[in-house]
């Protein structure tokens, strides 16, 4: 074999064009979000095409026909699911115009189609309406039914036939408007709490934005049509994880039949049955899990379907809106929920330890002193089944402020918690002064409060405390040795090491070439020289005879 230079810069070169190539693959792949984009608007007008002719919740979903218009083709799913080159699991397709799926305790969205795409909810108003009576009365208080709330319902629209001065009490109000959906209830609920169905509704708009549902705004308390009555997937959830923080509103929504007893003015007893077909487990769309939810329907609206189930310890909240398959969709959702996701408990001793960089930058802003943690969405995190705990990262955000600190990776250490929950810090003497979010793929999966008691006073060199923290705050330094760009590094060490290794051997055949090409080389050159030797003596040896012929003729002659 014949090898010349030229091959060898031949193959250098494609070499160079692969590792090339590879860096820029590894910095799309492993590049860290911008953040200045900007995501697109999905805040589009209200959907108020109609979808499917059924009847109110008790209506078969699986059989009804569509009149959907078709949707605008520019606007966009947001998936997070779904998203390229993320480390998130791949969600499932569904039919729903918007849906989300998030953990009750940590607040992690693990799925998500247009969440925040306003929407007409329907009856699913009514988990705020409960979230707003628990709140603002007792179970055992009576509510009488006016005039305007008996007589102020459309032909079909939903209620148990309270008359007007019907008294029932308030634990009998909430079944009757969780299962049966009640329609006057909610109105009379409303005139109780309120003072006026208007009086309520901005109680309603203002729990909404207590408990970051902000792209929400309601006008009534059941969810009867009206074009300024509007919700979204993620508002939904957000109102659904607050109810869940009353153990009453798990057991109202989880309950299968109510009876309310007679009254002065109806001889008779009522009996609610829960609308929602996950409860029943003879029903084809039975959850095993479920905790309870609430359905909702008008033409308006189509099917939307709020659902809490529970799994392994693990509580997901379930929104769908719009959908055809309301209940198959829900099912998938949950399923995608519990089997792609898993639950990793905090260690706040990392967060409150002295050595630490939170207790540090507290201490050199505040002065030294005690720093405790709450749990106000739970003590765990929640990332995908498969996830690495050391790509966990935390944020910093002081909570008087509008500034965050830097992030840093959670090591195993930091998220395989064996200390014990401290006490809430959520009393007055010691409130909240700094929230840590965690992290996973650029997705928030739960958060802590830390609560900060000063025992004495920083430095005078370090009381300009809001320089610190503006300094402090604007940098977003991820910890190098699990970055994006340490992955990148990583990544493109291997590729130089297995070039270097190609190159090795690349080099050492060259060698073994080289030498057996001399070998080669020389062999000829021998046979040539033994040849012209050969071919010399064989001339030599044609003159001795030729010249010793003519000697023997010239002797005859003479």
């Amino acid at each position: 074999m014949k090898f010349k230079i030229k091959n060898l810069f031949i193959y250098i070169f494609v070499l160079m064009y692969i590792l090339t190539s590879s860096i820029s693959y590894s910095s799309t792949v492993f590049a860290e979000p911008d953040e200045n984009e900007v995501q697109a608007d999905d805040n589009s007008d209200i959907e108020s095409d109609e979808d499917e002719d059924e009847d109110d919740e008790g209506s078969d979903l699986e059989d009804s026909e569509s009149n959907d218009e078709t949707e605008n083709t520019n606007s966009e799913t947001t998936d997070v699911s779904n998203e390229s080159n993320s480390l998130w699991p791949e969600g499932p397709k569904i039919k729903g115009k918007t849906a989300i799926v998030i953990d009750a305790e940590s607040g992690a969205i693990l799925y998500e189609k247009k969440k925040d795409k306003q929407m007409y909810p329907a009856s699913i108003t009514k988990i705020l309406t409960c979230l707003l009576t628990l709140e603002n009365c007792d179970m055992k208080d009576n509510v009488t039914m006016s005039h305007f709330a008996v007589y102020n319902l459309r032909y079909g629209d939903a209620h148990i036939g309270l008359k007007e001065g019907e008294t029932i009490s308030v634990e009998d109000c909430l079944y009757a408007l969780m299962l049966a959906s009640a329609n006057e209830v909610a109105y009379g609920l409303s005139e109780h709490i309120g003072g006026s169905v208007e009086g309520f509704a901005e109680m309603m708009n203002n729990k909404a934005k207590e408990v970051g549902a902000l792209n929400s705004h309601f006008v009534n308390p059941n969810g009867l049509p009206d074009e300024n009555h509007y919700t979204t997937a993620y508002d939904m959830a957000m109102i659904t994880k607050a109810a869940l923080k009353y153990d009453q509103f798990s057991k109202i929504v989880g309950t299968k039949m109510h009876v309310i007893g007679k009254t002065k003015m109806t001889n008779e007893k009522r009996y609610t049955n829960n609308f929602h077909r996950m409860l029943y487990e003879d029903n084809k769309e039975y959850y095993k899990g479920i905790i309870g939810g609430k359905t909702g329907y008008t033409e308006e609206s189509g099917n939307t379907l709020v659902t809490i189930a529970e799994r392994d310890g693990r509580k997901l909240i379930c929104v769908v809106l719009k959908s055809k398959k309301i209940y198959e969709d829900t099912k998938d959702l949950l399923d995608f929920g519990f089997e792609k996701f898993k639950s990793v408990t905090i260690d706040e001793s990392t967060i409150t330890s002295p050595t630490g960089m939170c207790y540090n930058k507290l201490a050199q802003a505040l002065g030294k002193g005690i720093m405790t943690v709450s749990y106000p969405n739970g003590n765990y995190l929640t990332v995908p089944a498969n996830a690495d705990e050391n790509d966990i990262t935390y944020e910093i955000a002081l909570k008087d402020e509008n500034t965050t600190d830097s992030t840093k990776p959670t090591t195993t250490n930091e998220t395989a918690s064996t200390t014990k929950p401290t006490e809430k810090a959520d009393s007055p003497s010691t409130p909240p002064v700094a929230t840590v979010t965690y992290y996973y793929d650029n997705k928030e999966v739960g958060s802590i409060d830390i609560s900060y008691k000063v025992t004495a006073s920083p430095k005078e060199d370090n009381d300009d405390k809001g320089g610190f923290f503006k300094n402090i705050t604007k940098k977003k330094t991820v910890n190098f040795f699990s970055s994006s760009i340490m992955k990148a590094i990583r990544l493109l060490g291997l590729i130089l090491g297995i070039t270097l290794l190609i190159l090795i051997i690349l080099a050492i055949r060259i060698a073994h070439i080289n030498k057996v090409n001399r070998k080669r080389k020389e062999e000829r050159r021998r046979k040539r020289l033994e040849i012209r030797e050969r071919e010399r003596r064989e001339q030599e040896e044609s003159y001795r005879r030729d010249r010793e012929h003519r000697t023997n003729r010239d002797n005859h002659i003479r």
